[in-house]
């Protein structure tokens, strides 16, 4: 790293590769539309040791990529927030049918739940403020599951979540 004579402080030129180029209109780019209907383009940037980062912006730019890296997916937060992960090939997997079907379930039987899986466990959330017992005991019942062993699932909490 070099710093440009009579330049201020805080404005240095880098030695490294240079950014990668924008891509060209009409060129694809891996998109993500988030669960507020806010769409998001997967980009490439490096670190200050020079290694491949992976983040998500709202506006193509320099260093837009076309394809999904190897080892890497993009996940949304129930919030909606929208970030890259490494994919961690030695966790369980929920089938993709089986979360198909609560999904499908969800959305007929309870509006603005959001169904998630993480470490090989379905989760559903609820919104705050809203609880419908009837759709839940509808949809407990049409896949053959008691309404408890729903409760009992909802009270051990997700991965890495503590109980004092």
């Amino acid at each position: 790293m070099t710093r440009r004579p009579g330049r201020p402080g805080h404005l240095r030129l880098v030695d490294g590769p240079a950014p990668a180029a924008r891509p060209a209109k009409g060129a694809s780019v891996v998109t993500y539309t988030n669960r507020h209907g806010e769409p998001y383009y997967l980009h490439e940037g490096r670190t200050k040791t020079g290694k491949a980062k992976y983040v998500v912006a709202k506006a193509v730019g320099n260093g837009a990529l076309g394809a999904m890296p190897a080892g890497f997916e993009i996940t949304e937060s129930i919030n909606g927030v929208v970030s890259v992960r490494k994919a961690d090939a030695a966790c369980r997997q929920v089938p993709a049918s089986d979360l198909e079907t609560v999904r499908a379930e969800i959305a007929r039987h309870l509006r603005r739940y959001v169904v998630d899986t993480r470490d090989g466990e379905i989760f559903i959330h609820e919104p705050e403020g809203h609880y419908d017992p009837e759709g839940i005991r509808q949809m407990a019942a049409e896949l053959a599951v008691s309404v408890e062993r729903m409760r009992q699932a909802s009270m051990r909490g997700g991965p890495g979540t503590r109980r004092s």
